[in-house]
C-alpha cells in the first residue's frame, strides 16, 4: 500500500470510530476511472475501521486530517482480492484520491446504567404513546426532522 499526500488538512484526525465524509475518485492503473462521488455530487459517508469498506480505506484514510487530500494505491489483497467488483477486474491494483470533507470524533463509549439513574430532567409524553426522558440536557446544535445523528441509548420494557 502506498500512500501520497498532497495536502494535509488542519481538521480533525480521522481515527478508528470517527464518522469520516470523503469525496472520491478510484482508478484502475490503466486510469480509467470505475467510480467517482462527484459525478454523483455527494460525498461518501463511513465510520472508520468498522470494515464497511475495503482495507485499503480504513488502514489509508486513518490519520488524515480533514481538509486533507490524499492519493492511495491499494494492491488487490486490501481491495476486491480475487473477485471482480462492477468495473473493477479481479486482483485489481486500486489508485483512489481522496479529499476528506469532514471528521466527526467517535462517540465516547456508553456511560454505565447508573448515569440515568435518579429523575429525568424532562419528560416528553408523545401522541403516539412513546415516552422521552432527557437525563443531561446538552448545549449543542438541536436535532431537527432529517438530521443525521448519532446516539447512545437504552431502551427498555
Amino acid at each position: 500500500m502506498k500512500i501520497e499526500d498532497f495536502v494535509v488538512g488542519d481538521g480533525a484526525e480521522a481515527v478508528k470510530g470517527a464518522s469520516v465524509v470523503v469525496h472520491y475518485t478510484g482508478y484502475l492503473t490503466d486510469g480509467t476511472v470505475f467510480d467517482t462521488s462527484l459525478k454523483r455530487g455527494r460525498p461518501f459517508p463511513f465510520e472508520l475501521g468498522a470494515g464497511r469498506v475495503i482495507k485499503g480505506w480504513d488502514f489509508g484514510v486513518e490519520g488524515m486530517k480533514a481538509g486533507g487530500k490524499r492519493r492511495l494505491i491499494i494492491p488487490a489483497e486490501m481491495g476486491y482480492g480475487p473477485r471482480a467488483a462492477g468495473k473493477i477486474p479481479p486482483n485489481s491494483t486500486l489508485i483512489f484520491t481522496l479529499d476528506l470533507q469532514q471528521v466527526t470524533p467517535p462517540l465516547p463509549d456508553p456511560q454505565p446504567l447508573t448515569a440515568f439513574e435518579g429523575k429525568p430532567l424532562k419528560t416528553d409524553k408523545r401522541a403516539n404513546g412513546l415516552i422521552v426522558e432527557d437525563f443531561k440536557i446538552g448545549d449543542g446544535a438541536e436535532a431537527k426532522a432529517g438530521d443525521e445523528v448519532k446516539v447512545h441509548y437504552r431502551g427498555t420494557l
